[in-house]
C-alpha cells in the first residue's frame, strides 16, 4: 500500500504546492477546510468513475488511450495526446523554475551572498540544467518500483519544506500586521484574488491522468482499494498543503505573494 500511497502523492505534490499559503490566505483558514475536502472528493469520484467506465469497455483496457480508442475511436487519442502535452509541458516549465528558485534562493541565503555580488550557483538555471541531468534516468524507468525512490524523495522534499516553515515560525515569531486583518474568512469574497485561490486548491489536487498507470501495478486492482489508496493520499496531501499555509500566514500574513518562495529570505 505505502508503494501506491507514495506513488499517487508525488503525482499531486509540484509546483502548486507554493501557491497553496497564497491562496489560503485568500479564501480563508475555515472556507480552505470545505474546499479541501470538496476537492479530494472530486478527486476520489472522478477516479471511480475512470475505474467503472473501464470495467464496462471491452478488452479490459490498461490507459486512458485504449479506452478512448474503444469509446471514441482512433482521433480520440490525438486530442488526449495534445492535451497532455501541453499540460505536462507548462507543469514541467512550473516545476523546475520553482526548484531553481528554491535552489538559488536558499544557496544565497548559506552563503551571504549579497545584492551586486556574482556567483554561479546563485543562478536558477545552473540548478535547474543540473536537476534535468538528474531525473533523465528516471525518463527511462517503466515500472512503479523503480519509480519509488523519486516518490520518496519528493515526499520527503515536500515534507522538509513544511517542517522548515513551521520551525521558522516558533524560531522567529509571527508577522505583525500593520492594521487589522482576518485569516479566517475571505479576504475579498468574488474577487479576481479569490476566483484565482480556488482554482489553485483544485489544481493542486488533480492527479487523474495518472490513474491507470499506478492502478495497473497495484497487487489489490479492485475499485474498492484504489478509493483506500487514493482517500489516505489526499489526505496526507491536504494535511501538509494546510500545514504549509498556516506556517506561511503566520510568518508573512498580508505580505504573502503569489508563490511563498518570493517571501521566503526576506525578513518579516
Amino acid at each position: 500500500m505505502s508503494g501506491v500511497v507514495l506513488a499517487i502523492m508525488s503525482t499531486i505534490l509540484g509546483g502548486g504546492m507554493v501557491s497553496i499559503p497564497w491562496a489560503t490566505f485568500n479564501v480563508g483558514l475555515i472556507p480552505t477546510i470545505g474546499i479541501a475536502v470538496f476537492a479530494s472528493a472530486q478527486v476520489v469520484i472522478s477516479c471511480v468513475l475512470f475505474l467503472r467506465a473501464r470495467e464496462v469497455c471491452p478488452d479490459s483496457p490498461q490507459s486512458l488511450f485504449e479506452m478512448a480508442f474503444l469509446i471514441l475511436g482512433r482521433s480520440a487519442i490525438f486530442i488526449i495526446s495534445a492535451g497532455l502535452f501541453i499540460q505536462s509541458f507548462g507543469l514541467i516549465i512550473i516545476f523546475f523554475n520553482v526548484f531553481g528558485a528554491t535552489a538559488s534562493t536558499v544557496y544565497k541565503g548559506a552563503s551571504g551572498i549579497t545584492i551586486g555580488e556574482e556567483s554561479m550557483f546563485a543562478e536558477p538555471t545552473v540548478w535547474i540544467v543540473g536537476l534535468a541531468v538528474l531525473l533523465f534516468p528516471s525518463i527511462l524507468m517503466k515500472e512503479l518500483a523503480e519509480l519509488k525512490i523519486v516518490s520518496l524523495s519528493l515526499f520527503a522534499a515536500a515534507l522538509i519544506f513544511v517542517v522548515i516553515n513551521i520551525s521558522t515560525v516558533f524560531i522567529q515569531g509571527t508577522y505583525k500586521e500593520p492594521g487589522e486583518v482576518q485569516y479566517f474568512m475571505p479576504q475579498e469574497f468574488g474577487s479576481k484574488d479569490f476566483i484565482q485561490s480556488i482554482v489553485v486548491m483544485f489544481t493542486a489536487c488533480n492527479f487523474q491522468v495518472n490513474l491507470f498507470p499506478i492502478h495497473s501495478h497495484q497487487i489489490d486492482k479492485s475499485v474498492e482499494a484504489t478509493v483506500k489508496y487514493i482517500s489516505f493520499s489526499m489526505l496526507l496531501v491536504q494535511s501538509l498543503y494546510f500545514s504549509l499555509a498556516i506556517a506561511c500566514i503566520f510568518m508573512f500574513g498580508s505580505a504573502i505573494q503569489e508563490s511563498v518562495l518570493i517571501n521566503i529570505g526576506e525578513p518579516f
